[in-house]
């Protein structure tokens, strides 16, 4: 799942703020690098820089069990750049992680701990989060193409 979330002085003009894509599976190795090509068409307008930078992408990546279940594997997010070209990008993700039994019950039958609310992944991330236990749950590439119209006319 993504999410584009955006402060007050971004004007939103065009395109899906969310979505979700395909569901892909490793053949050989949990190591394995999936790819999904999910183009994602976004359009915003802002007059000036007075509030925080640039839109950010909220990830959620999912993981299907062998009977079809499908559990949060890892949460994270990144800044879009504000300068025109091909970005690659890195999402570190992480998940919570859970007491002793939890964490066994997850690894035996897949019931892994997830958030109740998906506040934390940013929102209220530096409030939040430094109380949740959470671990390293891989990351993910994404490759943008960013267009930029009248930023340097505009000094920005």
């Amino acid at each position: 799942r993504w999410k584009f979330e955006h402060g007050k002085i971004w004007q939103h003009l065009g395109g899906d703020l969310n979505g979700q894509s395909h569901v892909a599976y490793c053949k050989h190795s949990i190591r394995e690098e999936i790819v999904l090509n999910h183009p994602v068409d976004m359009h915003f307008a802002v007059a000036g820089l007075q509030g925080w930078g640039s839109p950010r992408i909220v990830l959620q990546a999912f993981r299907v069990d062998w009977f079809g279940r499908r559990m949060v594997a890892g949460c994270g997010f990144v800044h879009t750049p504000m300068v025109s070209g091909i970005h690659e990008l890195e999402v570190p993700l992480w998940r919570p992680i859970g007491t002793p039994e939890q964490e066994l019950q997850a690894f035996l039958i897949g019931d892994a701990p997830a958030l109740a609310n998906p506040d934390p992944i940013y929102e209220s991330a530096w409030k939040d989060r430094c109380r949740l236990m959470t671990t390293s749950a891989g990351s993910v590439r994404i490759t943008l193409s960013i267009i930029t119209r009248f930023m340097k006319e505009q000094g920005l």
